[in-house]
């Protein structure tokens, strides 16, 4: 899948799964053009679920997000509305360098996952407040 988008991405995780997607980050390198794709996508109704997890396996591997491209996920975190992808991001915070003009941005957004209803984002959103505060 060299020549992916981001809809073939949807694609493969809804015939997938994460089974899917673990095949995508064996076989595809994260490129800078790959990991804006996927910013991109995390704020995209489908794609943002198999964006999000896709971040976070890439980042997890070492990978790494500019600053611009880090800014530009947390900007558009007030877009996602998928639980799971919420779930996601709060899982990499810990991975991320967070820009201190965006700190502010993802605090209001983990203080919604702090309190809202998906039991595993309140404990990962508890989880990226600690990482962001041992940032900023």
């Amino acid at each position: 899948m060299p020549q992916a988008s981001l809809d073939s991405i949807v694609q493969a995780y809804e015939r997938g799964g994460v089974k899917a997607l673990g095949s995508i980050v064996d076989g595809v390198p994260p490129s800078d053009e790959w990991l804006e794709m996927l910013v991109t996508g995390a704020a995209e109704g489908r794609a943002s679920v198999p964006s999000t997890w896709l971040l976070r396996a890439y980042l997890e591997r070492g990978a790494e997000l500019s600053r611009k491209e880090t800014a530009r996920l947390l900007r558009s975190l007030g877009r996602l509305k998928d639980d799971d992808a919420r779930l996601h991001v709060c899982q990499l915070v810990g991975l991320l360098d967070v820009p201190a003009r965006n700190a502010e941005q993802l605090a209001r957004f983990l203080r919604e996952g702090v309190t809202g209803a998906h039991k595993f984002t309140r404990a990962w959103a508890t989880d990226a407040f600690q990482r962001l505060a041992q940032q900023h």
